[in-house]
């Protein structure tokens, strides 16, 4: 606080203001320097700090004093004053059950790697939400992928005609994500990193290769890690098994497929997901939490699906394997 403004030249409101406003001041200035009275120091952007006694009336004759010098934004309540920035947008929070009741961007992004561009089709040809089974989904004939949410308590009518893509899923049930019974499917935990870093293997030996759709065989050893092996004809090929005959053929997939599986899987919270695999002519699952996908396998001859059934014929390979000893010595090959 300072007599800036009552020199010699200024107009005053008063003779008797100015005398009565300067032996108060002179009087507090002279309790702030013994010490008399506390104080706080307060900074006016531009113009310096002030001290001034911390109570009201002083506080209150520093305020009225700063308004007549400072613009009047400079005092409008924090509460009213407009946000320069909006709130940061919290993210989807997935790897678990979602209360989302409407598609939402995030959900859109994370499914549309498995939704058909080929409108002569009659697949899922966008992610969709089924509000009546609080699912999220979208296929493109090949492969389904599915979010489990909670259920909408008023589901608008489905007039989009989209197909049942229930039907392509073993074990299908409503709003749950499916776990086939260990008779009717091999349970396989996945390491997505280590797999997707094979199926990066495979594909590179497509990077020459002309209209060529990649292919690879999914393998399964008596230890229970999933190997990979690929062959293309005069370019090269890669495995991943130690030597032919160390793996259990789960079967034939596109590795980018795979890959976009894993993608959508570790992005939703599941770095280890569960596949479940009943025979080289079955939807194949890769379960999350709340999220999983179905993948259909290839068929690269004219000999037609094939009815089997991995549970028993793994075992017997398993079996022959561990009687050989070969399942002691077999070790995937170096990553």
């Amino acid at each position: 606080l300072s007599l800036e403004g009552t020199t010699e030249g200024a107009v005053p409101e008063s003779k008797y203001d100015i005398g009565v406003r300067y032996d108060i001041l002179k009087a507090r200035l002279d309790a702030i320097r013994n010490d008399k009275y506390p104080t706080l120091t307060i900074e006016v952007p531009g113009d310096g700090e002030s001290t001034v006694i911390n109570d009201k009336s002083h506080l209150s004759v520093f305020r009225d004093m700063a308004k007549k010098r400072f613009p009047a934004s400079m005092f409008e309540p924090a509460a009213n004053k407009k946000k320069d920035l909006p709130e940061p947008h919290a993210p989807v929070r997935l790897g678990r059950t979602v209360g989302f009741d409407a598609m939402t961007a995030e959900i859109k992004a994370l499914l549309q790697p498995f939704a058909s561009k080929d409108q002569t089709r009659k697949p899922i040809l966008n992610p969709h939400w089924n509000g009546a089974a609080g699912e999220a989904v979208a296929t493109d004939g090949r492969r389904l992928a599915v979010m489990i949410g909670k259920k909408n308590a008023k589901p608008k009518k489905d007039d989009s005609g989209y197909p049942n893509y229930t039907q392509v899923v073993p074990g299908y049930k409503e709003g749950k994500v499916p776990n086939p019974s260990p008779a009717d499917a091999l349970a396989v935990k996945v390491d997505s990193a280590r797999l997707t870093r094979k199926l990066i293997q495979a594909l590179s030996i497509y990077k020459d290769v002309d209209k060529a759709a990649p292919t690879v065989k999914l393998w399964l050893t008596a230890d229970g890690s999933l190997e990979v092996s690929t062959d293309v004809v005069d370019t090269g090929s890669y495995s991943s098994l130690r030597e032919e005959g160390d793996g259990f053929l789960i079967g034939i997939y596109n590795p980018e497929y795979l890959m976009d599986a894993l993608t959508f899987l570790r992005k939703t919270g599941n770095e280890t997901p569960v596949m479940y695999a009943s025979g080289r002519s079955f939807p194949m699952i890769m379960a999350g939490k709340s999220e999983y996908v179905v993948q259909m396998p290839l068929r690269l001859d004219d000999s037609g699906w094939h009815n089997d059934n991995h549970v028993e014929e793994y075992a017997k390979w398993k079996a022959a394997q561990e009687g050989s000893g070969k399942a002691e010595k077999a070790k995937p090959a170096e990553e």
